[in-house]
């Protein structure tokens, strides 16, 4: 029984919502305001900028990743990636909570590998960060880091008296 879990899907992700936004305002703009004379440019920019409204609501529906803390590790597992990453919780040596800049947009990671950290964020400005006894950091973002954070520390106490 797993005492957290998160999931997280792509459709609320900051970063692509502005750039699909700006990609359907052009399309519609360039409908409604540009007359080429050829009525069928006019509609391929409607049917474009229809097409990427549903789009958006389409991803919306589509699982990025999922989170979830169970018998002593943290389970990552991505719709788009045919791997599962599994956190022992055991090696962990620190937890603690990071604010990511709230005003930086921020494409969806699962699994980069960058500078001795290994990101796994979809969206929001919380995330969590798990450093190993190695010093190899994982930042995991997520919308419940209180709580994330709180499931966290109970399975290393866990660990640590022996009931896992």
């Amino acid at each position: 029984m797993s005492n957290f879990k998160e999931r997280q899907f792509l459709g609320f992700n900051k970063y692509s919502n502005v750039l699909r936004l700006v990609i359907i305002a052009f399309c519609f703009g360039a409908y409604y305001i540009l007359d080429y004379g050829d009525e069928t440019i006019n509609k391929m920019f409607l049917f474009l900028g229809i097409f990427l409204v549903a789009l958006s609501g389409a991803l919306t529906m589509v699982l990025h990743f999922e989170t979830t803390v169970d018998n002593g590790s943290v389970v990552l597992d991505g719709l788009w990636t045919s791997r599962k990453v599994k956190i022992n919780l055991k090696g962990i040596r620190e937890v603690y909570q990071v604010q990511y800049n709230p005003i930086y947009l921020k494409n969806p990671v699962f699994n980069l590998h960058r500078k001795g950290r290994i990101l796994f964020y979809n969206r929001g400005v919380d995330a969590l960060v798990l450093i190993d006894d190695e010093g190899l950091e994982y930042v995991i973002g997520t919308q419940k880091v209180t709580d994330f954070e709180k499931s966290v520390n109970q399975e290393i106490e866990k660990l640590k008296l022996g009931k896992l």
